[in-house]
């Protein structure tokens, strides 16, 4: 896996393809921190924070730092970590992202049972189920509200439907008429 992302980010760099580089980036971080080489991992999680700053790409900015707190938590440096997380929160909260804020409550729960602070594990766990099921019932209602709007056009396309029935067959009945009268008038 380390070669062919290593192969394909070089591929991506050639056609300046930095979607794809960031993606690399990601992978290569996340085979680095599975072997324990910290260093690495942060380096490219750092070139993936990076990219994604420069594309104005606040879930991916959000990501990253989630992600450069585990392995900064990994590696015992709570405080850095900690400042990750309270970047992350700044931005998810400023831009108004739920689903994002209730990514980085997790990211707070891991790094505090990594801290062995697990009432603020419990409270961070807690938070994180709150966002999720605050976003699940706006999903809801607006699924709701899309199924509504959507009976009520059927509703108006069928009565469309019916007016141009009744409409056209009164008029094939007055035409048979008007023929009827046309003959009979011969």
């Amino acid at each position: 896996a380390l070669n062919y992302s290593m192969l394909a980010l070089h591929v991506y760099s050639g056609m300046n393809d930095s979607l794809g580089q960031r993606t690399c980036y990601n992978n290569l971080s996340k085979i680095y921190r599975s072997q324990h080489k910290y260093s690495q991992a942060k380096w490219f999680t750092l070139q993936s924070n990076h990219i994604s700053r420069l594309k104005h790409d606040v879930p991916n900015i959000i990501a990253s730092l989630i992600e450069l707190s585990a392995i900064k938590s990994d590696i015992k440096d709570y405080t850095l970590a900690m400042s990750d997380l309270n970047e992350a929160l700044k931005i998810a909260v400023k831009n108004k992202d739920p689903r994002n804020e209730s990514a980085v409550q997790v990211g707070y729960a891991e790094l505090y049972r990594h801290g062995k602070n697990y009432d603020k594990a419990a409270v961070a766990i807690k938070r994180h189920e709150f966002l999720d099921d605050s976003v699940r019932k706006i999903e809801e209602s607006k699924l709701a509200m899309i199924s509504k709007k959507d009976s009520v056009q059927i509703k108006k396309q069928d009565s469309v439907i019916i007016k141009k029935k009744a409409y056209t067959s009164s008029f094939k009945r007055g035409s048979k008429l008007a023929s009827a009268r046309h003959t009979v008038s011969l």
